[in-house]
């Protein structure tokens, strides 16, 4: 039997303005906000994912927001783990939390749950980790397209951090990755009501543009700059590896400003699409 407790869930593409309503409605509910998002997590990552200021926030607390460093890598599991003993506190002080993001593995693995894979052993990630650096993420695509055809065509293939994890459960298991996601998962014990914020697509193009225009105002080139010396720990994101490129000398800064624009269209996409297959949430 479910609990009374109320789990709501905003979502939706980068870009569509998950996060001021989240304060909006947060500060009409009294409730928290814990945030499902990928990057956000990653306290250095600031201007480059949209992280909420003291100001933007308006009072609202938030949760999973610039919590981790560059060298702490979170997996959805390890994000479903430690968002469900955080929900159990936050319910002893509300009724109703607020989720907002638009990672949907993370979204699915904290309300569905996830299989339950067997732990990797380190050299096996090292490895991966290994071909990854030396050979670039097309050498994990090709691995996890022969081995897994079936995660390979349901997966973000441009999300090496998800590939690395497919590639050392396949290689340490000897079973598909995706046999794993069959298994019986375990949902979350309350009620969970999933809303979308949606854009025409062309009128959400228009916004990402000026969005990252706006990043670049605020300071995102000298925040990756001062990334610049450890990138190999930033996790791909639009916006950093750009600019990485542009002080590799591969990309005139303009270049870059327009390949982050164009990588963020692209994201938003895929995001569409992945939510696009949920018939639960309300647009």
């Amino acid at each position: 039997m479910r609990d009374t407790k109320h789990l709501l869930v905003l979502l939706g593409a980068t870009g569509t303005g998950k996060s001021a309503l989240g304060v909006r409605w947060a500060r009409q509910l009294g409730c928290e906000v814990v945030s499902a998002d990928a990057r956000q997590v990653y306290r250095p990552l600031f201007i480059g994912t949209a992280q909420l200021s003291d100001a933007q926030k308006k009072g609202v607390k938030h949760h999973m927001m610039g919590c981790y460093e560059l060298d702490e890598p979170v997996s959805a599991g390890a994000y479903a783990v430690h968002v469900r003993a955080l929900l159990k506190r936050l319910y002893r002080r509300h009724q109703v939390v607020l989720l907002v993001g638009g990672t949907g593995f993370y979204i699915s693995a904290l309300c569905e749950g996830l299989p339950d894979i067997p732990p990797v052993e380190k050299q096996v990630h090292t490895y991966w980790n290994t071909q990854y650096q030396s050979k670039g993420i097309a050498a994990l695509q090709a691995f996890v397209r022969l081995k897994d055809p079936d995660y390979y065509a349901k997966a973000d293939i441009h999300n090496p951090m998800r590939l690395l994890r497919a590639a050392a459960v396949i290689q340490s298991t000897g079973q598909t990755y995706s046999s794993f996601a069959r298994q019986k998962l375990k949902p979350l014990p309350y009620r969970i009501k999933r809303f979308g914020l949606w854009h025409e697509r062309q009128s959400l193009y228009r916004r990402l543009n000026v969005r990252v225009d706006d990043m670049m105002k605020r300071g995102l080139y000298e925040e990756a700059k001062q990334l610049y010396p450890q990138a190999a720990r930033v996790p791909a994101t639009h916006g950093y590896q750009e600019i990485f490129a542009h002080l590799d000398g591969k990309l005139s800064l303009a270049q870059a400003v327009d390949l982050i624009k164009r990588n963020t269209r692209r994201f938003a996409k895929r995001q569409y699409s992945w939510f696009g297959r949920d018939e639960r949430i309300i647009w």
